[in-house]
């Protein structure tokens, strides 16, 4: 007390009420590191353990509400065992509340002290829950493809199988796929799919079967195995019960039906129903909104901005992307936010601003790239090549098609093969000096036997009818409309979109 008087007396610290139960502040924070590290190491250490006790006796609501203040006293206290089980608490609450960048800081704190402790089975089983949920975490702030969540689900499944317990492996499995999936390394994707796959079947249960479909679907429809990818989407669509699995978001990093759902949507329109994946994307919507998980509406929000985009609704890209962009930068999702500003430039260049649209794209997909992923980057080289052509500068986009047909080629990720190619031909024909309408034409042909072979309708009719145009012009009318008319004919559904009201147009020019 007297040392505090002694402050307040040199104007060094100012004092508020009255002893003993006054409040001291300093005058300036270099004054209290001063007086800080002229403690005594073992005297501070002291200090800090008195603090957290008292905290813990008499402050139970900062206990509760603020566990990283407790976590830093009695790291400071040199109590390893209480500071981890703070970190701990401190980190899976700021990942509750979605703070992806607090809690990546908490949980890795709780790891590093924790492995100063004695090495037990109880150690491992501990640690393995701290990664798993650093992982999830990392998710949210950094990207799936990002070092820091490779290693966090790394340890974890180094961890998982020396515990052995199969009820946590399904959380790390499917953490160490995500992380496979959004860097497209295929052969590892399909061999973790149909292992997890195998094991939910041999310990049936319908949540780990509900994750082991909706991870065989999205890999099927990367690899554009459409029909295969549809089987089991809506077998874990059925297997999903939001009231049993409302709390899958903090086990998976988002909720399991909405990320299913969003899945669906791609499918659905690809197969060429595109009211029905209409239907589902508002479902998986309202479903992440009633969720209330942020990683989650992130997911749901970036999955609707890019149906948009390859669906050519400039409504729903621009305005999914603008309120992605805006939760990503609250929220601090980089992967989310990197994604959002490739879509929302080529909404920009879309309405006519060219050049704010192409630095937008070129900005969000070095970001992108930047993270590691490979995930969507051949279709986002498509958005840059489609803003390049709007802009004038169709050799610049062949050159962004190329890479993306490369892409395509070296990861596997082949379900916007098709529209990379008819874009490709598309641009072919609006080079100077007529174009060069061979080349164009082979590349449409291969754009049609691609969606074809991938059952993909709704890239079939694109196709078409962009070739049917071509031939159109060359005066092939007979041969643009047994093109066209059977493929529009297929449909039964979606009239009301872009893609069938310009085939209609484009058959009504051919009678």
């Amino acid at each position: 007390m007297q040392g505090l008087d002694e402050l307040v007396s040199a104007g060094l610290a100012f004092r508020r009420g009255t002893p003993p139960e006054a409040t001291y502040s300093f005058k300036h924070a270099l004054v209290q590191d001063a007086a800080y590290v002229s403690l005594l190491r073992r005297t501070r250490q002291k200090l800090h353990s008195r603090i957290a006790k008292v905290l813990e006796e008499r402050w139970p609501e900062v206990v509760e509400t603020q566990p990283e203040i407790l976590a830093h006293h009695f790291t400071q206290a040199g109590s390893m065992e209480r500071a981890v089980d703070y970190w701990q608490r401190a980190g899976e609450r700021a990942f509750r509340r979605s703070a992806a960048a607090e809690a990546t800081g908490h949980l890795a704190k709780s790891i590093e002290f924790l492995r100063t402790l004695p090495e037990d089975r109880a150690q491992a089983e501990r640690e393995l829950h701290l990664q798993t949920i650093l992982g999830q975490a990392c998710i949210a702030r950094h990207g799936y493809a990002a070092s820091e969540t490779a290693a966090a689900f790394a340890r974890a499944r180094d961890l998982v199988e020396a515990v052995g317990d199969v009820s946590q492996q399904f959380p790390v499995l499917y953490g160490f796929w995500a992380v496979q999936y959004v860097r497209m390394a295929v052969r590892e994707q399909q061999n973790l799919a149909g292992h997890i796959l195998a094991l939910a079947e041999q310990h049936p249960d319908p949540e780990r079967l509900c994750v082991a479909h909706r991870i065989c679907g999205a890999t099927n429809e990367m690899m554009g195995e459409l029909s295969a990818a549809r089987e089991h989407l809506e077998q874990a669509i059925a297997l999903y019960d939001p009231q049993r699995h409302g709390f899958t978001a903090f086990t998976f990093g988002q909720d399991l039906g909405v990320a299913v759902l969003s899945h669906l949507v791609w499918v659905l329109w690809l197969l060429g129903y595109p009211d029905q994946a209409s239907r589902r994307q508002a479902e998986a919507l309202a479903l992440a909104r009633s969720v209330g998980h942020k990683n989650t509406q992130g997911f749901a929000l970036m999955y609707s901005a890019m149906a948009g985009a390859y669906g050519h609704d400039l409504g729903v890209a621009a305005d999914h992307s603008a309120s992605l962009l805006e939760l990503a930068r609250e929220q601090k999702f980089d992967l989310w936010r990197a994604g959002a500003t490739v879509v929302q430039g080529w909404a920009m260049a879309r309405q006519g601003r060219g050049a704010v649209g192409i630095a937008a794209i070129e900005r969000g997909l070095a970001e992108w790239t930047d993270s590691g992923a490979e995930w969507m980057r051949p279709f986002f080289l498509s958005l840059l090549a489609d803003a390049c052509a709007l802009s004038g500068d169709v050799r610049r986009a062949l050159e962004e098609l190329d890479e993306a047909i490369a892409a395509v080629e070296r990861t596997g990720q082949c379900w916007p093969d098709a529209e990379l190619h008819r874009l490709r031909g598309q641009f072919l024909t609006a080079l100077p000096d007529g174009g060069r309408q061979g080349d164009a034409s082979a590349a449409l042909q291969r754009a049609i036997q691609i969606a074809q072979r991938q059952s993909a309708k709704s890239w079939e009719l694109r196709a078409a009818t962009t070739l049917a145009r071509l031939w159109r012009e060359q005066g092939k009318q007979a041969d643009a409309r047994d093109l066209l008319a059977p493929v529009y004919a297929w449909f039964t559904e979606g009239f009301a979109t872009p893609d069938l009201k310009e085939a209609k147009a484009m058959l009504d020019t051919l009678r």
